[in-house]
């Protein structure tokens, strides 16, 4: 194969895992395949990087999401239990009133 062969060869079949063994021959006997190897690698490890980010990012936003949730739910329960509190405790009170106007 000629340097034109080796190269295509190589951008076709560089991330297909069935033909490694060809792609590292050819990596091992071209020294400007050897590099683009290595820029492949490297761009497939940032690409992996940034995908991790993401995700990292992600799931701190969907935590903080549902902790503010959390508290907007519980804050709304409290003010449902008050509200049934302060109507009880002025029930209470009126009938406390009314039982003194009786006396």
């Amino acid at each position: 194969m000629n340097q034109k062969d080796n190269w295509g060869a190589f951008l076709k079949w560089a991330n297909d895992k069935t033909k490694l063994e060809g792609i590292n021959k050819l990596i091992e006997s071209e020294g400007g395949i050897t590099m683009a190897a290595q820029a492949l690698r490297g761009i497939s490890l940032n690409e992996i990087m940034q995908i991790r980010a993401i995700e990292a990012e992600k799931k701190v936003k969907d935590y903080l999401s549902d902790m503010a949730r959390s508290k907007r739910e519980g804050l709304e329960q409290g003010l449902e239990q008050g509200e049934q509190i302060g109507l009880v405790k002025d029930a209470q009170n009126k009938m406390i009133e009314i039982a003194r106007k009786q006396i």
